[in-house]
């Protein structure tokens, strides 16, 4: 009797224990490390799997000590039900795990781990990490290395660094696959794409097949030593014994391994302050330019395109282009920036700046510097380039009435028939007499008007009032067309001024045309959609129809 109730006695015991110690282990972390004894300097894993009750993720601190800890990657989630006491209770194991290298030897170890969970915090005083001596990192057939151009540059000195797989003669790879790119996160990275052959290398004084994975042209932005990091990846190989006339038989299953190249240190040094000229902005290496601009004269408010074309070995990404006019008669209407790479070492940078011309007058040709440091004799260079003088004339702003028969008008005119080849105003101020070209679209015009039932009696209207009336109409016209379409004339307010029109029709326009180039000029968006009301095209017209009223009248 008394061994029965022992008996119940302890399953009693059991069935309380059970009901309680479950859900208070239910919440705790396991912490590994793969591969369990890592290398120095090597690419390893610290993972954490943490089983919780309920769906709140849990929250993990520690400190190290002898080991560099990268980013926190989040590995996943496996659910399971428990049936306990009757009641039906979820559990999820979450699995986080770390990027880590061991940087000493001397006691790796995370300390002061702190894991939270709902209502519990699990705390773990310290895990050591033990090191792997052995020479051979992770097979004695296969390896990952990074090679890098230099291992001691300038700020912002470019080097090219290129991950390699080096693969024994006797083994056949099986499967390759990249774990995990380098970060370089101290460095601006440009990513090549080399198509380099295999070759026959020495490496641990062995010949290895070498086949490039990976290459990026690195220029560090900070002064220091920094690292190289390590690329990870998962090979599957197997070893094969050679037979006579070539012929191979494997020996041995398939292997698998992780590999990690070794990081590689970069001592990045200060530039020298001897010799350094004021038009230096951060170049490093050999460099050509070209400074090519399209025009010389120019009308207010018509645009103006300059182009500077730069090849070298610098890091032409983050590079600043001068400015070349700082006068006040011209303003950036658009810049932008084309890139293109090369070679491994060089890029080449095109930089197109639009300007507009706002004020009439004079720029004089000048000479720019541009200076780029070379580290094979470290010294400082610097090239001239020559910027193309700009003659500006018009007005955007009147000031008072003008005259039809002002002669300023008329030979800014006569200049924009030159330049542009505009039909504009009485045949008499084109001299057809000496062109015969614009004779012959002169007829060629009337002759379509009269065909197309157009009224003959009325002047004729510009080519850019007629271009102009359709684009307006389709809604179509950006503020680069209509400055395009009354540059010629001198502007809109003096056309309007100069017409036939009342005060308050030709100041209606005029402060139309101010709010267009105030919303222009005051915000950084370019080329807006314009919509303008049909009545508003009728009225620009008007002002190019009594503008060619008043031009037939000039004696």
């Amino acid at each position: 009797m008394g061994e029965r109730i022992g008996r119940v006695r302890n399953l009693l015991i059991f069935f309380l224990l059970s009901t309680w110690i479950t859900p208070v282990f239910s919440r705790h972390c396991d912490i590994s490390t793969n591969p369990q004894n890592p290398r120095l300097n090597e690419n390893f894993e610290i993972i954490f799997r943490c089983e919780v009750e309920g769906s709140k993720e849990p929250d993990i601190k520690f400190s190290v000590k002898g080991i560099q800890v990268g980013r926190k990657q989040f590995q996943g989630v496996s659910t399971r039900s428990i049936y306990n006491n009757g009641e039906i209770s979820v559990h999820r194991e979450f699995t986080y795990s770390y990027r880590a290298a061991i940087t000493s030897k001397n006691d790796p170890s995370l300390k002061n781990i702190s894991i939270g969970f709902a209502n519990k915090t699990q705390k773990i005083a310290k895990y050591s990490i033990g090191v792997n001596n052995s020479k051979e990192q992770g097979s004695a057939y296969v390896h990952v290395v990074a090679e890098v151009s230099k291992n001691q540059v300038y700020l912002n000195e470019g080097i090219t660094v290129r991950y390699y797989l080096y693969l024994n003669p006797r083994v056949d790879l099986r499967s390759f696959d990249i774990k995990e790119y380098p970060e370089l996160k101290d460095f601006l990275k440009r990513f090549l794409q080399e198509n380099q052959k295999d070759q026959m290398a020495l490496y641990n004084n062995q010949r290895y097949r070498k086949s490039l994975i990976y290459s990026a042209r690195l220029y560090p932005n900070k002064v220091g030593e920094f690292v190289v990091d390590s690329l990870v990846a998962d090979v599957s190989y197997s070893e094969s014994r050679a037979l006579s006339f070539g012929f191979s038989v494997p020996r041995g299953g398939v292997k698998n391994a992780t590999l990690s190249s070794e990081p590689v240190k970069i001592k990045v040094k200060e530039l020298p302050q001897e010799g350094k000229p004021k038009s230096f902005n951060g170049l490093i290496g050999a460099h050509q330019f070209e400074l090519i601009g399209d025009k010389a004269k120019l009308l207010v408010n018509q645009p103006f395109d300059l182009r500077l074309v730069v090849r070298g070995e610098g890091g032409l990404e983050r590079w600043e282009s001068p400015d070349f006019y700082q006068e006040g008669l011209l303003s950036v209407f658009d810049k932008k920036s084309d890139f293109k790479i090369s070679s491994a070492e060089t890029a080449e940078k095109v930089v197109t700046y639009t300007f507009l011309a706002e004020k009439a007058g004079d720029i004089a040709s000048k000479k720019v510097e541009i200076s780029y440091f070379d580290p094979l004799s470290e010294k400082y260079f610097t090239k001239e380039l020559s910027v193309p003088g700009v003659s500006i004339r018009g007005s955007s702003v009147v000031s008072a009435q003008v005259s039809p028969k002002n002669p300023a008008r008329d030979s800014l005119i006569e200049e924009a028939y030159e330049r542009e080849n505009l039909l504009l105003g009485p045949v008499a101020q084109v001299r057809l007499w000496e062109k015969p070209k614009y004779f012959l679209a002169l007829f060629l015009i009337l002759f379509g008007l009269v065909f197309g039932h157009f009224v003959i009696r009325e002047p004729l209207l510009a080519y850019v009032t007629v271009k102009s009336n359709r684009t307006l109409i389709n809604g179509k016209t950006t503020y680069a067309d209509l400055v395009r379409t009354f540059s010629p004339l001198n502007g809109i307010e003096q056309a309007a001024k100069m017409s036939s029109l009342d005060e308050r029709e030709a100041q209606e326009i005029i402060d139309f045309w101010r709010n267009v180039e105030k919303s222009q000029f005051s915000s950084a968006k370019k080329d807006l959609p314009l919509k303008l009301e049909r009545s508003l095209v009728n009225r620009l017209n008007k002002i190019l129809r009594s503008l060619n009223d008043e031009g037939n009248s000039i004696s």
